[in-house]
């Protein structure tokens, strides 16, 4: 059974993430602003506004909490990496783990960022959602589990959500 552990980043991992001086006001604008983008704030204002935007975050107790998107993601992406690669033993010896694939944070660009096949259109990936997603029916009939399809639905729903136009943005990574 494999456990997950959740992997968050401190002020240690993000450079400048942490402030300088005991003094919140004597700090620049633009080390203000790095605080605040390291826990995902604001960064708007003037000077004034950051300080205070800073201490309502102090003292709310979430000083700590650096969001994972900083800087693209790559802090998190390289904490993971640490965490995964290495495991220390009871023993204390340090073992080499196999690398858990990553889902990309960075490295996403408007679609479509390479050649998109001819054949790639709306009905092949019609056809290959429905006939690559089958659903194990659960019934009380005994003779009654056959394979179902229930892809068609929410894809058509997808799509007129596409058609009206509040998809904006998309991206695609390789």
């Amino acid at each position: 059974m494999a456990t997950f552990t959740r992997i968050k980043l401190k002020e240690i991992d993000v450079p400048r993430a942490r402030f300088s001086k005991e003094d919140i006001t004597s700090h620049s604008v633009c080390e203000l602003k790095r605080w605040l983008e390291c826990r995902g704030l604001s960064t708007s204002g003037k000077k004034t506004e950051l300080i205070q935007r800073c201490l309502d975050c102090v003292n709310a107790g979430k000083a700590s909490e650096i969001v994972i998107t900083v800087d693209g993601g790559k802090w998190i992406e390289m904490k993971v990496l640490q965490q995964n690669s290495t495991s220390v033993t009871t023993d204390g010896i340090v073992k080499t783990k196999a690398q858990p694939p990553i889902v990309p944070i960075i490295g996403w660009k408007d679609f479509a960022s390479v050649a998109v096949p001819n054949v790639f259109s709306y009905g092949t990936i019609y056809s290959h959602l429905i006939s690559t997603s089958r659903l194990q029916t659960c019934s009380d009939d005994e003779g009654d589990s056959d394979d179902d399809y229930h892809t068609s639905k929410p894809l058509k729903k997808g799509r007129q959500f596409f058609l009206s136009g509040h998809v904006k943005n998309l991206k695609d990574c390789e």
